[in-house]
Parts: C-alpha cells; sequence; structure tokens
C-alpha cells in the first residue's frame, strides 16, 4: 500500500491510499486524475437531480454517502415518472408517485443510509421495465 496526492481534474487535491502492483497503481492514478473528485462529482449529481438546496442532517460522512444514494434515488424516479405519463390517474399510481415525492424530500441521511438496498432496487426495476417494454 501507498499514498499518493491526486490532483483532480477539477483542481482539487487529495491523498488516495492504493494498493496493487505499481503498474495498476500508476494507472489508477492517471485514471482518477483525468476526472474530477468525488466532492464535485457529488455536486454535479445533486445539481441535475435538483436537489442541492435540500440539505441533509447527519455526520459529513454520512451527508456524502445519503446524497449518493438519493441522487440515484432520484434518477430512477424521473425515469419512473417519464413511464407514468398517461397513467397519473390509476390509484396505484398516484400512491407510487406520491411515496417517490415524499421520499425525495426526506432529510434525515441516515435513512438513506439505512434503506440504500430497498431504494436503489426501484433503479433496477425501472431498468428492467424500460428495456422490456
Amino acid at each position: 500500500m501507498a499514498k499518493y496526492t491526486i490532483n483532480y481534474r477539477c483542481g482539487h487535491t487529495e491523498k488516495v491510499a492504493l494498493f496493487g502492483k505499481y503498474a495498476d497503481r500508476e494507472n489508477h492514478i492517471k485514471s482518477l486524475e483525468a476526472d474530477d473528485c468525488p466532492a464535485c462529482k457529488l455536486a454535479a449529481r445533486l445539481a441535475k437531480a435538483n436537489l442541492s438546496d435540500i440539505a441533509l442532517v447527519g455526520s459529513d460522512k454520512q451527508i456524502v454517502w445519503a446524497a449518493d444514494i438519493r441522487a440515484k434515488f432520484i434518477e430512477a424516479s424521473n425515469v419512473l415518472k417519464d413511464l407514468a405519463k398517461g397513467k397519473e390517474n390509476e390509484p396505484q399510481m398516484q400512491s407510487l408517485l406520491a411515496f417517490l415525492e415524499t421520499t425525495k424530500n426526506n432529510t434525515d441521511a441516515k435513512f438513506w443510509i439505512d434503506n440504500r438496498d430497498s431504494l436503489t432496487t426501484y433503479k433496477a426495476v425501472f431498468s428492467f421495465y424500460q428495456n422490456n417494454k
């Protein structure tokens, strides 16, 4: 294991511990430096999901982790909303859309982390439905 200082494309730097063969580590460093830092990626994902104005409550680590989970959930929810166009008046669809709206506004980081597996399952279901319709 060795620690390296990564200079990301966005201009931020971070120390990262890397394992494995030297050549593999060098390739990984090059790929990291060609990309934005994790914080900038998360900020972009939140902005895309229109969530930058809804602050999460929790520790710093919880907030970073939960924000990523929530952004993925919002992306999946948007897919479902697109698929639901024209079916909004069906009782089951109304309940599901209300659930999605209520859930995305939850600000408890612990909620997102504790429910990450069940919430990210929606994305897989939506992808399956979209590919098989």
